[in-house]
């Protein structure tokens, strides 16, 4: 049987809602869709956790996300988890900027990814439009 692991980073707090509006949310939208593809295909629900805290002010914190991203800054995150246990990979994350955020670039560097193979073609992300 194989063993799958949905990985996600999301953030909660102050977002952007359909209409512009902005809302305070509880759990970030890629923790619901990460809740959601576990429910339906098993496996470990793994949530990556940056040490850095972002600003609160969702206005302010998407131009923090896009320094990052223009200056190759990648947030260390508190725990990396061990993914050479798993034999397919579920990865979800916000888009920012038009791509990952930058935590999930330092996750996906740190990573031994070779012991895949040819399993690494079942590795299927997922992300979030906020």
């Amino acid at each position: 049987m194989d063993k799958i692991a949905v990985i996600y980073y999301s953030l909660k707090g102050e977002t952007i809602a359909p209409g512009m509006k902005i809302v305070n949310l509880e759990k970030g939208h890629t923790a619901v869709a990460a809740e959601f593809v576990q429910k339906a295909v098993g496996g470990e629900l793994i949530e990556l956790d940056t040490i850095k805290t972002y600003l609160k002010d969702h206005m302010k914190m998407i131009y923090e996300a896009k320094e990052e991203l223009e200056n190759g800054i990648r947030p260390e995150l508190k725990k990396y988890p061990d993914i050479r246990e798993y034999h397919i990979i579920f990865l979800g994350f916000p888009n920012w900027w038009n791509t990952l955020p930058m935590s999930v670039v330092e996750f996906l560097k740190h990573c031994q990814w070779q012991h895949l193979f040819l399993q690494y073609a079942y590795n299927v992300p997922y992300l979030s439009y906020t």
